[in-house]
Formats: structure tokens, sequence, C-alpha cells
């Protein structure tokens, strides 16, 4: 087999299972190992392709990488350089390569791999080189925690060789790798322990203060559960704080928090529950009891607020102030995403979509309609507002005057209630019918002219007629 046949084989394997992953199960472990072993294959022997077939594997690992992180990192961490000094020239080759070039732009070892032609000596080392740089960019490009955590207790491996690219990759990172340095910070291995250290100080984390300042609300909560786990008694009283955060991610993870630390953050919650209530906590409740009355006292208070926030959006929606509704109801579903009213408010929704629809505003009707479906509404109006949705591209195609019949057809499999869909398909029958009507009957016609003007045709001018000549 030709190594182009051989590349596309792999190539097909790795597609193939990247579309049935979605549908993994144990039974799927046979399928698995053949795609562990088509993707060590494509690696293997990416350094015997050409500079195109080098970039299509590459990208094809790198598309791979969200569905694969744990076979990738097994990879990796698999990973031997019997001759790491011949690996590290590679890379300074590289590098080289590029200063020497005088390219703009930052410095990307995986594309000055893929360019430069090594000596017969330094294949094997190319080899190696090229290989792992793919995983650790494949591995970076997933943004996950598990592979950021793997390329950290990686970067000793090969005598440090790839360090540098492993800094480079979790500083251009940034925050979306704290998760992943909390939980490594306190690494057995000592290697690992001093590189993360070094990142967390370079990039201003002096500590659990510093470090629960990111901007985004998922990340967030992911940095509460990695101080948690790392057990860092620092963190405690700010994530009791966040035990009554607006948003329910972050509430929900530093509730779990605070479960993980037991006992020893009981004092944590004195203080807060002191805060709360004005009183004392009794002395004989254990952190277990003391949580769920704090969480109660929390969850009344912020459910008073909501409470507020839909009962004035609703008298917004029947003044017909749509803009404040809308704001009213944001504001509550960021405090309560599970609130028992969402149906109430997607209905709302659904009526603003149909004023803006009639006052012919149909791009913002599709908006209202997508906030409508942003608020997971119950299964009985998901295939309603769906019907909504293609009764809008309807009246689009019947201004331009284009046929709509199929989008009105559309529309009442979805809503069979729904009457303008019901309406509108009937007229357009009916105007079909009308038009074939005159259409016969013009043809009717045009038979009748025809064959009066072959009679008269062949029976010669009226001239010629007896009764007229008398």
């Amino acid at each position: 087999m030709s190594r182009l046949c051989k590349f596309s084989a792999l190539c097909i394997l790795l597609v193939s299972w990247e579309s049935g992953s979605a549908h993994a199960s144990p039974h799927n472990s046979r399928q698995d190992a053949e795609t562990r072993t088509a993707l060590n294959q494509m690696l293997e022997s990416i350094d015997t392709m050409s500079s195109e077939e080098k970039t299509a594997a590459a990208d094809r690992v790198y598309s791979s990488a969200p569905t694969s992180t744990g076979m990738l990192s097994d990879l990796l961490m698999k990973t031997t350089c019997l001759t790491p000094y011949a690996v590290r020239r590679v890379l300074l080759d590289a590098l080289s390569a590029h200063r020497e070039s005088g390219a703009k732009g930052g410095f990307n070892l995986e594309k000055e791999l893929l360019k430069i032609k090594p000596e017969a000596r330094l294949k094997a080392a190319y080899k190696k080189a090229l290989r792992t740089v793919i995983i650790i960019q494949a591995l970076a490009k997933t943004s996950e925690t598990p592979a950021y955590r793997t390329l950290l207790n990686f970067n000793s491996r090969c005598n440090r060789a790839f360090r540098p690219e492993i800094r480079r990759v979790l500083d251009s990172a940034g925050e979306r790798a704290l998760p992943a340095l909390i939980l490594e910070k306190n690494s057995r291995d000592e290697s690992v322990k001093s590189f993360v250290n070094e990142i967390l100080e370079d990039a201003g984390y002096s500590g659990p203060a510093r470090m629960v300042q990111v901007k985004n609300r998922l990340l967030l909560a992911d940095v509460i559960t990695a101080l948690s786990m790392t057990s860092d008694f620092d963190a405690m009283s700010l994530i009791v704080n966040f035990a009554d955060d607006p948003c329910a991610v972050v509430r929900k993870a530093a509730r779990e928090a605070i479960a993980r630390y037991g006992r020893n953050i009981i004092w944590q919650l004195r203080d807060a529950y002191r805060l709360t209530t004005g009183e004392d906590a009794d002395p004989s409740w254990n952190a277990d009891t003391l949580s769920r009355k704090l969480y109660s006292n929390y969850d009344e208070l912020r459910l008073a607020e909501i409470r507020d926030l839909l009962a004035r959006g609703k008298e917004e929606f029947k003044k017909e102030n749509f803009e404040k509704m809308k704001k009213l109801f944001s504001e509550a579903l960021y405090l309560d995403p599970d609130s028992d009213q969402r149906v109430i408010m997607a209905g709302c929704f659904r009526q603003w979509a149909q004023h803006l629809e009639s006052e012919k505003e149909l791009d913002s009707a599709r908006q209202a309609l997508f906030s409508a479906a942003a608020i997971q509404p119950d299964a009985g109006m998901k295939d309603e507002l769906e019907a909504c949705y293609v009764w809008i591209d309807a009246l689009e195609l019947q201004d331009r005057q284009l046929p709509a019949s199929a989008a009105y057809e559309e529309v009442l499999k979805k809503n069979p209630e729904h009457s303008d869909a019901m309406h509108k398909l009937a007229q357009q029958k009916k105007g079909g019918r009308s038009f074939f009507r005159i259409l016969r009957a013009a043809g009717f016609l045009l038979v009748l002219l025809a064959a009066l003007s072959g009679f008269i045709k062949i029976s010669g001018p009226l001239s010629r007629w007896p009764r007229l000549k008398s």
C-alpha cells in the first residue's frame, strides 16, 4: 500500500471515530483501541510524509483532540527520549531557523518543525520532537483542566527539553489553566511543584484571594472546586462568601466545596451565620447542620428578590414595555436559572415576538423567540416556538412574493392549530384552483378558435357560400 493510501486510511478511521464518539459505550473498547492504534501510527509515520501530509495529519490530530483528550494524554505520558540532547538540538534548530527567516509574529514550534529538514543523524530525534509537539499543541487546544495537568506533569520528561514549549502554551492559555495549576501546586513531584509555582508567581497569583478574581463565572466555579480539592485553608472564608453568589454555577460549586472541607470550615460558617442573621449559631450544630441553616437564610433572601423581579417583569409585560420586561426577567434567571416560572416567562417572550411580528419587525421577533427558547421551557412549548420560527420565514417569503406553501405546511406539522398558517395555505390552494379554472377556460377558447379557423380555411371565403350568393 502506498504512503498516501496509508495516510488516507488512517484519516478515515479517525473521522469515523470522531463521528461515533458521542455514542461511546463499554462496547466500543475495540473501536477505541483501533483509534488509538491509528492515531499512534499516524504520529509515528509523520516524519516520512510530505510537508502537505504533515500539516494535514497535524490538523486531523487537533480536530480529534476534544474527544480524545485521555488518549492523547496517555500517548504523551508514555513518550520516552533515549537521546534527549538530540531532541533538544532539533528544537534549537527550529528556533534558529525561525530567527534566520526574519518572520514577523510569534514563534510557533510546530510550524517550524514542519518546515525544517533534519540531518540524517537527527532523523529519529526529529520524529520524536515533531510527534511530541503535535500532541502538546492538541492537548492545549482542548482548554480542559485534565489536558493542562498532563502538560504540567510532562514538563520534566525528556530532560525538560519540552518545558519551554509547555510554558509557552500555558502562558497563552492564561487563566483557563488556573484550575490545573492549583491542583498541581502541591504535587509530590518537586519538578512539577516548582514549575507550577514559578508560573503562578509570574502570573501574579500570589494566593487564593487573587485566584478567585477571574471574570468568567464558569471558570470561577472550577477554581473554587480546585482550591477545595487541595484543602487550601486560606481559601475557606472566600469560598463561604461564594455560597450566596448570584450565579447558580458558582453557588453550587462553593457549597460542594464547603461540604468537602467538612468540620474544618465550621468557624467560617459561624461567622457567616452571625453576619446574615445577627445571631450566634447554636454551639451544638455541626458543619452540615450549620451550612444547611445558612443556605436556607441565603436562599430565602435571594428568592424574595427573584419574586420581586418576576412581579415587576409581569407588570411591564402588561404595559407592553417589553425591553424592561426582558431586563427584569434576565436578572431573575441569573439569580435562579431553574425557576419554576420559566414557562410563564417564555410565554411572555413568545407574545412579545407576536407583537413584533405584527409590526413587521421580523428580525427582532426572531430574537424574542430565541430568548424564549433559551429559557428552556417544557417540551410542549418547543414545537410551538419552532413553528413560530418557520412562520416568520414564511412571512419573509411572502413579502418577497416567493412561494411559501412548503413553509406553511412545515408550520402546521409543528403546530397543527396555527390558525394563520391554515388560513394562508387555504388561500393559496383556493387561488391555485381559480388559476387552473381560468387556464382551462382559456385553453378551451383557444381550441375553439383553432377549430373555427380551420373550418373557414377548408370551406373557403364566405363569398363562395351558395346561401350568401343568392
